[in-house]
């Protein structure tokens, strides 16, 4: 009987190791798309595209960093918007901004499956602009 749990011992650990893993994963990607969904919201009632108050880029990032502060911070978090008009260009109906997070979720406790201590994970997200919203410095 020993010699039955010291065989079958290691392989359990593993197993719920893998288990963990996976439900980290899945939480983790869940929390990225819902970062990137709530990012391209914030990005389609910008003024304007790019960095500052109001910019696309500036609140897509306020809102994906509030939801994943607990995933990711500093240089293992990114966020890029496309797809917004250009200053001074209104936007047209069915033009939509696409707004794709980046994480680097840490996997260091789960070294046993040689994963590496950071695991890059990816969500992408798509909202429609308001083709009747002042978009521009001067709003």
């Amino acid at each position: 009987m020993s010699v039955e749990l010291a065989v079958i011992i290691p392989g359990l650990i593993a197993l719920m190791l893998l288990v963990a893993l996976g439900g980290r994963f899945l939480e983790a990607h869940g929390a990225i798309d819902g970062a990137a969904r709530d990012a391209a919201r914030a990005a389609s009632l910008a003024r304007y595209p790019g960095l500052g108050q109001l910019g696309a880029t500036s609140l897509a990032e306020q809102a994906a960093a509030s939801d994943l502060s607990n995933w990711c911070t500093g240089t293992n978090f990114g966020v890029t918007v496309s797809g917004f008009p250009g200053l001074g260009q209104p936007a047209q109906t069915g033009d939509n901004v696409t707004v794709t997070v980046t994480c680097s979720i840490d996997t260091s406790p789960f070294g046993i499956f040689n994963l590496g201590t950071r695991t890059r994970m990816t969500g992408v997200a798509v909202a429609p602009l308001d083709p009747l919203m002042c978009r521009g410095t001067a709003c």
